[in-house]
């Protein structure tokens, strides 16, 4: 009779609840939490609290017309308060159901009087905007169903598809396409297939990619296409198919005409101030890339060589220890994806300087500006030309003087300088360059205009000797000294600005009439190699053997090797013996000047004892040359 009893205990459970969660939604996409709550009988929640793993809430009415009795086989959501929901019909008495319910875990009670009604918990985690809905007797990630009977939907993957690039681009460059995961762990197989719409739609690449995505992941894929034409990129995944047509273009057909050129804030900067400086294109539609680098007067690199594929802001702080020092900053389209006509290089200059000295006597000035500028009968597009000014600013209100080089037009930038206070006295040499785009033969004129003063000096005249306005190589001589004494050098400057690469032998000598004083003509000859679109500044060194005649001069020849032809440029000279120089003031600052001439061309002669001498003597020249740029007076430039 025992044995009966004890089966028939088994058989009967212990409690039937009435009421149980039938439903959670911890993790929503775009609304707020809720719980749903199922009953069977008639249900009253006046006293009712519910509570999570960490708080309590009582329960409340939120809505409108709000009940507490809820009749049999009823579906009650109870959400936040601050809820927008529209389907809620009770609420906390706060802003979240206790702590927040937990989107991996938390536990759930629901309490009358002391006593536990509910007691449920659960450590899962679901999809963003898929609930934990009970459905015979267990739960599911499904689909919500707010106050209706739960259904199990089965997470679907939402997967997108599309085109990263435009749909139009040049066979240089690589197009993108995108698969994005919105949200769900899948494991899935992507197809996708190029087809050239052109030789009967000849299939270019099929390829299936299976890889497993996670939520919210995004894989981009990659892909170079290098005949030029139509195409058709469709893509698949389960039951989403997107295709985009797709044209491929050659760049070298692209026929486009875009300029380069470097903005700066102004032209004259104070030691430790930041230089800042944009890299412009006049048409900026078309994948580039951009060499840029900065360098001083001397072409000794400030900045090494980088490359850029954007305009954006650039800017260095250059260290100073003269008076004041110029820079170059150096650009060149290295490739852009079109068929570009233009000089694609560009250069400004720009003067930092260590300060303005103020006049501490308090003495009255008289606001006047002399300038000291060499005449020069023939002037080069592209030469640089250093005006000294000499500034004393008096009780004007003024601050600006601006100074370019005009001709029938502006041919150069506008070098600004800023003077501010009153009694002061300036004094710099700027480098002012004429413009490369201007080639007709006109009368130049230096123009200061500030401070209430406008002055307008003859400078020289433009040339187009050696330059022609659509030529493929320009060559310049951009440094030279007149006066010489044993030795001379010269700087000459090569553009080569066709599409293919150049070859060129460079060579000087110093001679009188028929008589060469410096050995042999072609003693210091150079094979000069010039990639496209590119310039080289080439060091030319002239030791004189003998006392030379009157009328001496200088003579550059540039042999291009392709062509077979030569040219010429040609500088008088004035020859002076200075023994001091020789044997005192060239070896001076030799082993501070050294690395500044490594991997420079310096031609030796072949006499024994000039090849020992001839390094100092190189030395020396460049010293003095330094000297003649920088040397100021005391009174510099007060700046912004």
């Amino acid at each position: 009779m025992k044995k009966y009893f004890l089966l028939f205990l088994l058989l009967i459970p212990f409690s039937v609840s009435k009421i149980f969660i039938s439903e959670i939604m911890f993790n929503p996409k775009n609304g707020s939490e809720w719980i749903e709550i199922y009953t069977d009988e008639i249900i009253n929640f006046s006293g009712y609290k519910i509570k999570d793993n960490y708080y309590e809430d009582e329960i409340i009415c939120c809505q409108i017309n709000c009940s507490l009795i809820f009749h049999p086989n009823t579906y009650i959501i109870i959400g936040e308060q601050e809820s927008k929901e529209q389907f809620l019909d009770l609420c906390v008495d706060d802003k979240t159901i206790g702590n927040s319910l937990g989107n991996s875990g938390d536990i759930i009670q629901i309490i009358k009087d002391n006593e536990t009604i509910i007691n449920y918990s659960y450590n899962v985690s679901t999809l963003k905007g898929y609930s934990l809905a009970k459905i015979n007797g267990t739960y599911f990630q499904t689909l919500p169903t707010p106050k209706n009977e739960n259904t199990y939907s089965e997470p679907k993957p939402m997967i997108s598809f599309y085109l990263k690039t435009n749909q139009t681009i040049t066979k240089k460059e690589d197009f993108l396409f995108v698969i994005k995961n919105e949200f769900g762990d899948v494991n899935t197989t992507f197809f996708y297939n190029i087809t050239l719409q052109q030789n009967n739609s000849n299939l270019v690449q099929l390829q299936n990619q299976e890889d497993v995505f996670f939520k919210k992941s995004k894989q981009v894929l990659k892909y170079g296409l290098d005949i030029p034409g139509q195409y058709l990129v469709c893509g698949k995944i389960l039951n989403l198919q997107k295709c985009y047509e797709l044209e491929v273009l050659d760049s070298s057909k692209i026929p486009c005409d875009v300029s380069l050129s470097i903005k700066t804030q102004k032209q004259i900067y104070k030691k430790g101030e930041k230089i800042e400086y944009y890299i412009e294109l006049s048409n900026n539609s078309y994948d580039y890339e951009i060499e840029y680098y900065i360098e001083d007067i001397f072409f000794q690199k400030i900045k090494n060589k980088r490359i850029t594929k954007n305009t954006n802001k650039k800017s260095f702080t250059p260290k100073i220890s003269f008076l004041e020092k110029a820079f170059l900053i150096n650009a060149k389209i290295k490739e852009i994806f079109c068929n570009n006509s233009q000089n694609n290089v560009s250069d400004t200059v720009l003067v930092v300087a260590k300060g303005q000295k103020e006049n501490q006597n308090f003495e009255e000035f008289q606001t006047e500006i002399n300038v000291e500028v060499e005449y020069k009968k023939q002037i080069t597009p592209g030469e640089i030309i250093y005006p000294k000014l000499e500034i004393k600013k008096g009780s004007s209100a003024k601050y600006l003087i601006e100074v370019f080089v005009q001709g029938k037009k502006r041919v150069s930038d506008i070098f600004k300088i800023y003077i501010y206070g009153n009694n002061k006295e300036v004094e710099t040499k700027i480098p002012i360059k004429i413009n490369e785009e201007y080639f007709q033969n006109q009368e130049l004129f230096l123009i200061i205009n500030g401070l209430g003063i406008n002055k307008k000096i003859p400078i020289g005249r433009l040339s187009e000797q050696n330059k022609t306005k659509n030529e493929k190589l320009k060559h310049d001589i951009i440094f030279f000294r007149k006066n010489i004494s044993n030795e001379s050098f010269v700087l000459v400057e090569l553009v080569n600005n066709e599409q293919t690469q150049k070859e060129f032998e460079v060579w000087s000598y110093l001679y009188s009439g028929s008589k060469v004083y410096s050995g042999e003509r072609e003693n210091n000859k150079q094979k000069i190699k010039l990639n496209e679109s590119t310039k080289q500044i080439i060091f030319l060194e002239n030791i004189v053997q003998e006392l030379p005649g009157k009328n001496l001069k200088l003579k550059v020849k540039i042999l291009d090797l392709e062509n077979n032809k030569t040219l010429e440029i040609t500088k008088p000279l004035f020859f002076q013996i200075d023994q001091k120089n020789i044997s005192n003031n060239y070896s001076q600052n030799l082993n501070e000047l050294l690395p500044k001439i490594t991997g420079r061309t310096i031609y030796k002669s072949t006499n024994s004892k000039l090849k020992n001498y001839s390094i100092y003597f190189l030395v020396g020249t460049i010293i003095i040359s330094i000297i003649a740029l920088i040397k100021i007076n005391k009174n510099i430039i007060k700046f912004i």
